[in-house]
């Protein structure tokens, strides 16, 4: 008799979804050169990261690469951090990201942290794991809550034990 196969077993993120998260946007987010606040503030932010994941495509073959539809980045705070919440494109394979908040403050201490698309190995339903990009790794930061922009940043905010403010 065969046994089927886990869902989880063999998902694989979208290159072109994942290279943006984990790789190209971490880049810049980290840099404490690059003036995310400001871009917001002057209403030039979604257009920069519209640019920035045409570029990411650009390395892939038209069928790999995915519609920028969603994406979107704001002000946000997490406690008293000022802080730029990234929604991306509709997470659906493993390790997707479905939010990022870049803290902002201090600016050579800036944190990367995402909610993640995941799957329950034990009951193999969809489930969401919060990680951060330190240092160029990846570290796995635990159980998410529900793939919603509030839900993520009242969670984060639990981590640096403030109050959510925005």
């Amino acid at each position: 008799m065969l046994v089927p196969v886990p869902p989880w077993q063999d998902d694989q993120p979208r290159r072109h979804h994942y290279e943006f998260a984990h790789r190209a946007l971490p880049a810049i987010a980290l840099s404490p050169r690059a003036d995310l606040a400001a871009l917001a503030r002057a209403d030039r932010l979604d257009d920069a990261l519209r640019a920035t994941w045409a570029s990411v495509g650009e390395r892939h073959s038209e069928p790999d690469r995915v519609p920028d539809t969603g994406l979107h980045g704001e002000l946000a705070a997490v406690g008293d951090h000022p802080s730029v919440l990234i929604t991306f494109p509709l997470a659906r394979h493993a390790a997707e990201a479905f939010f990022a908040i870049i803290t902002l403050d201090p600016p050579d201490h800036r944190r990367y942290i995402t909610l993640e698309f995941s799957w329950d190995v034990m009951t193999g339903e969809p489930t969401t794991v919060i990680g951060e990009w330190r240092s160029g790794s990846h570290y796995n930061l635990g159980q998410g809550p529900q793939a919603a922009a509030a839900a993520f940043l009242a969670r984060v905010t639990e981590f640096f034990g403030g109050r959510q403010g925005r």
